[in-house]
């Protein structure tokens, strides 16, 4: 306690002292940021805005300045700053966008330019529902906690994750199996760490994340919710450069540079949790871990851009499998046999780019990936095994040419994805199947005059050689005015993997782990969504952006897991099933040089029907409204206040002994002890009072010097549900079914975090 004050009085009380500018640029349109922008200040320096569309300049006098905004496919915008002595200024400026827009730019300093050619590409800032989330911005967005990328992307408007545990992302009322997770256009099967402590992607090495959660470019299948694609940081020029971190669980590190020569660089980055997540107290047989690494080289040669991937996760997660207290005929603590969880995930690929010809570049790629999981299940002293492993294999290929107006892209992809489903108990179930998926896309993006853009796009996919399977996909933008556009979208989309994973159990938020199976397992065929999109933008000045935003979906061929278990996966062949979900949103944000707020407000109905059963899904809420302010302090320093409300979600009464203490931070780690036997009553027909957090947040940088080169220490004190509200996650009864009894989340708890780059 008395730590965590001490750093928050360093975090606001320290001096600063910084003569520059800084700030962010986006496009006046659509809000997005706006990369490749040269930033002049009067005649001297100068800087270009990176991929989040950032820029920072040193300034050596003090006084007024005309700074200079200039970009290819935008008017340039002049403005007049006064920078006094000592201080820093932020400056956020907004470019308009000329009649024939060009796509957006990267430049990442001496990386090579193929390889920046081909990020750019991939990204269309005018795609509806599409966000970007940079790294580095995200400590300045009020309403995300933490550095994870994937984590954050929850914050995102359009996506939620499940309160206190992020294990799962939902978007428009999907299911956590029904996002497309890519590392650099790569396929990642599982990647959310025990109680969603982490995700496999250290925030070091990565520069941003792609959400495309309306109508995802034909390019992506696979999948009918959204696809999220990380990006690593551009390669490096310098010889070494270190950054890393620490926390209440975990230490990572990060190094990459350059190799020999400028032919190339690398990246290797690593975590490992030094302390359990949950534990029992007492008894330290029981305990849970987690790791990660990832490494990427790249290779210049004149014209193509060459770059190799390695992805490695895996977890452990042990726990008695009775409560404590409940131990069968007088077992000791010792002599249970506990619930077992290991899973792992890993990603092998290659990707190759080059640039064809003036405004063409060919990218393909190349992929091995697989998940892994071992369950052992020990309710009511009867052991269940299960055993899950997907191994894919997968190649494709991706032509975009762009003109003045217009972006074209055609690909194809080939794969095969080869699943086991093992369970054994008393009735013993194993799935199998290794469907061969081939994907052909065509898609067109054309400037038409100075108010529309339009998309069109369609991909045939077909399984096994069967009949092709069609996957239209529109959006249209409409400028009503500089600052008020209107858009739409409809697409249809296609699922070939699935999971057995129970998002209706409890112990779902401790385990999160995929179990994958795919069409022909079971009588199983690809899901179907069809799906309406629209969003209404208004930026009523340069520092205010108001999003409203609404869609309908409707799916059908849904995997669902018995709903009667407990158990966070299926032991059984699950029934197909089919749903709807509707929802809108109206997000705010302003951007101000002193202050930061952004709101979220939303309403969303999801149902999922199987035989003659209709529920809603545990995770998804159905009124909410989130609320938080960043306040920077100089130019190092800033504090975050975030609110969250939210109503109406469903909840379930389990049945069988189950002792659940969330994590709540450091040092106290969380207690996980029993195995809940069967949902009582209808599934979900219970709703959980109002969920009511209050966190706060002090973050503070250091400029550190170090013998031939400078560096920048982080730290940072979070206060998780700061007015220590007793918010319910669910409710159980003892075996004896005589009293009920409420699980809560976290009560108040503070987090420390320390981070370093030099």
């Amino acid at each position: 306690m008395w730590s965590g004050a001490l750093l928050a009085a360093l975090t606001l009380l320290a001096p600063i002292r910084r003569d520059s500018i800084f700030g962010s640029v986006r496009d006046a349109v659509s809000g997005a940021p706006l990369a490749g922008v040269r930033v002049v200040a009067g005649g001297g320096p100068a800087t270009i805005s990176s991929v989040a569309g950032e820029y920072s300049i040193a300034i050596s006098s003090v006084g007024t300045h005309w700074l200079t905004f200039r970009r290819l496919g935008y008017d340039p915008l002049v403005l007049s700053v006064t920078l006094r002595p000592g201080t820093s200024l932020q400056i956020d400026a907004e470019l308009e966008p000329q009649p024939l827009p060009l796509p957006p730019l990267v430049v990442a300093g001496n990386a090579d330019t193929s390889a920046g050619r081909a990020e750019s590409l991939s990204r269309d800032s005018s795609e509806i529902g599409f966000r970007h989330l940079a790294t580095n911005a995200l400590a300045r967005d009020p309403l995300v906690l933490g550095d994870d990328p994937l984590v954050a992307a929850a914050a995102a408007p359009d996506a939620s994750g499940q309160a206190g545990f992020p294990t799962s992302l939902h978007v428009h009322g999907g299911a956590s199996d029904q996002n497309l997770i890519l590392v650099d256009g790569l396929p990642v099967y599982g990647a959310m760490h025990i109680a969603g402590a982490a995700s496999l992607f250290n925030p070091d090495a990565v520069e941003g994340v792609d959400l495309h959660s309306a109508v995802p470019p034909a390019s992506y299948g696979g999948r009918l919710s959204s696809t999220v694609n990380l990006h690593l940081s551009p390669p490096t020029a310098e010889h070494l450069r270190f950054r890393g971190g620490w926390d209440q669980s975990t230490v990572r590190q990060l190094v990459e540079g350059s190799l020999a020569g400028g032919a190339g660089s690398f990246l290797l980055s690593g975590r490992r949790s030094y302390r359990s997540v949950f534990a029992q107290p007492g008894d330290g047989s029981w305990g849970n871990s987690f790791h990660d690494l990832l490494a990427r080289v790249t290779l210049a040669l004149p014209g193509d851009h060459l770059a190799l991937y390695f992805l490695h996760g895996g977890d452990g997660l042990d726990f008695p499998s009775t409560a404590d207290g409940s131990l069968p005929n007088n077992l000791r603590p010792s002599e249970d046999r506990g619930n077992q969880f290991d899973w792992s995930s890993q990603t092998a690929g290659a990707v190759w780019t080059r640039s064809r010809s003036a405004g063409a570049t060919l990218s393909t790629r190349l992929w091995s990936a697989s998940s892994r999981a071992a369950i052992d299940w020990a309710a009511d002293t009867n052991l269940t095994q299960v055993r899950s492993e997907l191994r894919e294999i997968g190649f494709s290929s991706e032509l975009t040419m762009v003109k003045r107006s217009s972006r074209r892209r055609i690909g194809f992809s080939l794969q095969r994805t080869d699943v086991d489903y093992v369970v054994t108990t008393a009735a013993p179930l194993r799935l199998h199947s290794a469907p061969v998926l081939l994907g052909a896309f065509v898609e067109e993006r054309r400037s038409l005059g100075k108010r529309w853009i339009a998309s069109a796009g369609i991909r045939a996919n077909s399984v096994n050689g069967a009949s092709l399977m069609l996957e239209p996909r529109l959006w249209v933008r409409y400028r009503l005015s500089p600052r008020v556009s209107l858009s739409f979208g409809a697409a249809r989309l296609h699922q070939y993997v699935q999971s057995m994973r129970n998002e209706e159990s409890l112990l779902d938020r401790a385990f999160g782990a995929d179990l994958p199976v795919t069409v022909g397992a079971g009588g199983l065929r690809p899901a179907l969504s069809e799906q309406l999109f629209g969003e209404l933008q208004a930026r009523p000045s340069p520092a205010v952006t108001l999003t409203l935003s609404g869609y309908s979906r409707h799916f059908a061929g849904l995997l669902i897991p018995p709903a009667a278990g407990a158990a966070p996966f299926a032991s059984a062949v699950p029934q197909a099933g089919s749903g709807h979900a509707e929802g809108m949103e109206l997000d705010g944000r302003y951007q101000g040089p002193v202050l930061e707020v952004r709101a979220n407000l939303g309403t969303a109905g999801t149902q999922r029907s199987v035989g003659l059963m209709e529920f809603s899904p545990t995770a998804l809420r159905s009124a909410w409204l989130e609320f938080g302010m960043v306040r920077p302090i100089g130019g190092l320093a800033s504090i975050r206040l975030t609110n969250t409300l939210a109503t109406g979600a469903p909840a379930s009464v389990l049945r069988g002994d189950l002792d659940w203490q969330p994590p709540s931070g450091w040092p106290a780690s969380g207690e996980l002890s029993g195995s809940p036997e069967e949902t009582l009553g209808p599934l979900n027909a219970m709703r959980l009072p109002l969920y009511a957090r209050t966190d706060l947040g002090l973050m503070r940088q250091w400029p550190v010097d170090f013998p031939g080169r400078t560096g920048v220490l982080t730290t940072s004190l979070t206060v998780t549900n700061l007015f220590n509200r007793r918010n319910v996650l669910g409710y159980f009864t003892a075996a004896d079914l005589n009293s009920r009894r409420a699980l809560l989340f976290p009560l108040r708890s503070f987090a420390l975090q320390l981070g370093w780059r030099f």
